[in-house]
């Protein structure tokens, strides 16, 4: 039962989450304006937003117009991370009538 209750917030809660962290994570550094904490792993995000897989993840991104790319690592594997710096959060708009559409969940 408290499941349902909060499965109703969990859209809010993810919203306000990539609003917050487009805005600290890609921020310069006061002292020498390098870019700090510019890549974030989409596998951490997954855990941290309660998603249920990556690609739900990545669809959430898409949504809100956060940059996903694939990188390399050293030792070969390839993950997928999400550059703060190259991304501008969003809420997309229906295009007739101007009300901010709603990421709607997979179940």
């Amino acid at each position: 039962l408290f499941c349902c209750i909060m499965f109703k917030h969990v859209e809010l809660m993810r919203k306000v989450a990539f609003r917050i962290m487009s805005m600290t994570y890609g921020a310069r550094s006061k002292e020498t304006g390098e870019t700090m904490y510019d890549q974030y792993p989409l596998d951490r995000l997954v855990k941290l937003l309660c998603f249920e897989d990556i690609a739900e993840a990545r669809e959430a991104c898409r949504f809100y117009n956060i940059t996903v790319k694939e990188r390399q690592s050293q030792s070969g594997e390839v993950r997928e991370i999400i550059y703060w710096r190259a991304s501008k959060f969003m809420e997309p708009k229906h295009p007739e009538k101007g009300h901010t559409l709603r990421l709607q969940p997979r179940k």
